[in-house]
């Protein structure tokens, strides 16, 4: 009995195994090795493999542009929950949770920021990133001015004028530009119609209609066609300009002396009682009282966005309608000598040109060098280039 208990006892712990025991626990050996290994290399290389924030700076944002930029990181388990431990994203841009930084940034200025990371399963990583605002680049501006004697002028912000050369006809009164800015067109008393520039004329007034009368012209909003005016109220459009009416009798208290585009589809007519009438869409209608005019209107121009114009007299004053504003002249203008005005390419501000030359600028308009000037070719009308 007690030599049968040890041999079982050998069966089961000795260290003599069958050669089937042994092909047995080589297999377990074998499956757990494939499968038990590469799981906690698995979990091994996921401790290694840290969280980490990449983005180490962050592109420059423009003052009134669109910024959009986005943050990067590495490591640990998507996906990220982004926010800022210090600092502040400058004034008009926002950081959302997903790591996208955007808006449009409305203040100059430079400044660090501490982000802080964090993963899926809660780990977190801090980094500090700078992002720096500046301002928008100053857009070019310029203005042409035409004489009596048909000497256009170009005007660049203030630091060149380039002259043109001599139209080819006395008798001038006004000029126009095309909102493309790639020219003008300037139209005589008798109706003809000269092109400056990179634009086509469209057409021009037979004399037995201008009957020496004409007194403005004015591009629609997309420089493909133009109205002229004489004096009478009468408007006649060519190319893609369609006309929208003109002033009968009984709504022509005086002469007509100007005409401009208005904000929408159509134009204003300017009269020398102070009557401004719109025609077409979105305009507005206004009247100069007698008593607030101590000289003589020369001119019109409407605001760029909304509707609203600015009607100047000989003096120098500006009267302002609707959501225009008026910056009236810091210093004297020489009495009498206003005769035109012109809207600035951006912004909220006007032109105003004398007849000798000199121009004066106004809220977003740019300091622009006077026009040389013969005293017996004088400046007659100015007109603004995008």
């Amino acid at each position: 009995m007690n030599r049968e208990r040890t041999n079982r006892t050998v069966l089961l712990t000795g260290s003599s195994r069958s050669p089937l025991t042994r092909l047995v626990l080589a297999c377990i050996a074998l499956f757990a090795g494939s499968v038990f290994v590469p799981v906690f290399a698995g979990a091994v290389s996921h401790n290694v493999d840290t969280l980490a924030i990449t983005t180490t700076s962050l592109p420059t944002a423009t003052v009134g542009l669109a910024y959009h930029a986005t943050l990067d990181a590495t490591g640990g388990t998507a996906p990220y929950t982004w926010s800022i431990l210090t600092g502040a994203v400058p004034l008009g841009l926002v950081l959302d949770s997903s790591g996208t930084i955007g808006g449009i940034p409305g203040a100059v200025g430079a400044g660090d920021i501490a982000l802080r990371a964090t993963d899926a399963t809660g780990f977190q990583v801090t980094a500090t990133v700078s992002l720096n605002v500046v301002a928008a680049p100053v857009p070019p501006q310029q203005v042409v001015t035409v004489s009596a004697l048909g000497r256009t002028t170009i005007a660049w912000n203030a630091t060149q004028a380039a002259l043109s050369g001599q139209v080819g006809s006395p008798g001038v009164v006004a000029v126009a530009s095309s909102p493309t800015g790639s020219g003008s067109w300037c139209v005589t008393r008798a109706g003809e119609v000269f092109s400056i520039g990179a634009v086509a004329g469209f057409g021009e007034i037979p004399s037995r209609l201008a009957q020496n009368g004409v007194v403005g012209i004015a591009s629609n909003s997309y420089g493909t066609g133009y109205w002229i005016v004489t004096r009478r109220g009468r408007v006649f459009g060519f190319g893609a300009a369609k006309t929208f009416g003109s002033l009968h009798r009984g709504a022509r208290a005086s002469a007509v002396v100007a005409i401009t585009r208005s904000n929408g589809n159509g134009y204003y007519l300017l009269q020398r009682s102070g009557r401004v009438t719109g025609f077409g869409s979105d305009v507005l209608d206004g009247f100069l009282h007698v008593h607030r005019q101590r000289a003589r209107v020369t001119a019109i121009a409407a605001t760029l966005g909304g509707r609203g114009y600015w009607v100047v007299a000989s003096d120098g004053r500006v009267f302002s309608f609707g959501t225009a504003r008026a910056d009236h002249p810091a210093g004297p203008t020489p009495a009498g000598s206003i005769v035109g005005i012109a809207t600035a390419p951006t912004g909220i501000g006007y032109y105003l040109v004398a007849s000798g030359g000199t121009i004066f600028s106004f809220g977003s308009a740019l300091a622009l060098p006077p026009v040389a000037v013969n005293p017996s070719d004088p400046v007659v009308a100015i007109s603004a280039m995008n």
